[in-house]
């Protein structure tokens, strides 16, 4: 009975959590988000002129990551990630992301060494795409839809202990 009251404690604490959070309606208009980024973007020619993701979260939307709920920034980053990438594909402004010290950045790319860093991500992308081709290949050559998966997986278990 204690467990269960301990549980109810905590499920409504989480429900008080979630109430406190604003919720913000999402425009999912990515051409609005697109012609935001465009302008947004402006001050961020080069790598010297980076932003870093919440930064770029907040003068997009206005609020903090953390002053919404995490599913819904979760959809506002996916959201803006798919405005970048039509920047990219459809608009002159050729957004570069990299990883610093475990903080994502986001810049206008300006010369041969933003070049570079994206060409460096595209790069690993690829080698990990053909990994993945050539474990889908094994898998049908060694017949793995056959097998019982999860007693292979205790297997794995059991030599690792």
């Amino acid at each position: 009975m204690k467990q269960i009251s301990i549980l109810k404690r905590k499920a409504k604490k989480e429900v008080d959590n979630l109430a406190k959070k604003k919720m913000t309606v999402v425009n999912t208009n990515i051409n609005g988000l697109v012609d935001r980024l465009l302008v947004i973007m402006k001050k961020h020619i080069g790598r010297e002129n980076k932003v870093s993701r919440d930064n770029l979260f907040y003068k997009v939307y206005g609020i903090k990551r953390s002053d919404v709920s995490e599913l819904q920034a979760w959809l506002m980053a996916e959201l803006l990630r798919k405005a970048q990438h039509r920047c990219r594909q459809s608009t002159k402004c050729f957004i570069v992301n990299a990883m610093e010290h475990t903080i994502y950045y986001f810049w206008v790319a300006k010369d041969r060494t933003d070049y570079f860093v994206y060409k460096g991500i595209i790069d690993r992308n690829i080698v990990a795409m053909k990994t993945m081709v050539n474990k889908c290949e094994k898998a049908i050559n060694e017949e793995w839809h056959a097998e019982d998966w999860t007693r292979k997986k205790q297997e794995l278990k059991i030599e690792a202990e």
